[in-house]
């Protein structure tokens, strides 16, 4: 029942953003931050921030400084995974719920998590 309720309020959304979110995920899992910034298409003003708790947490402005900041996020691990669960749209925000898991260059212990990413959607973009 709950599958079936997300899969129906996934269907009410705009299809290309879920669908271009969808790829931005995928590209940055594989390691291609490129692919992933190329898959939405930001605003030229964009505002990306992140808890200062965060590995290269802090606030970045315009695609590049996304592009530095999902470099610098993804540098620090062997692999990293961005893996969304459940995507829900709520007024003109989107919330990506994701598992994040990221493997130490080097080894280690596995590091892992689950957060949610929030997106302002701007009309033009509907």
């Amino acid at each position: 029942m709950e599958k079936f309720q997300r899969e129906e309020r996934e269907a009410q959304m705009n299809k290309h953003i879920i669908d271009s979110l969808r790829r931005a995920y995928d590209a940055f899992s594989r390691g291609d931050i490129q692919g992933a910034i190329e898959a939405i298409d930001l605003d030229p003003d964009i505002l990306w921030s992140e808890p200062e708790s965060f590995y290269a947490g802090g606030t970045y402005r315009g695609p590049q400084g996304v592009a530095e900041y999902l470099t610098r996020s993804y540098e620090s691990s062997e692999k990293a995974q961005s893996l969304p669960e459940e995507i829900l749209e709520v007024g003109d925000k989107i919330v990506v719920f994701v598992h994040f898991q990221a493997w130490p260059k080097g080894g280690g212990q596995l590091r892992e998590g689950r957060i949610a990413d929030v997106y302002t959607v701007h009309d033009v973009l509907r």
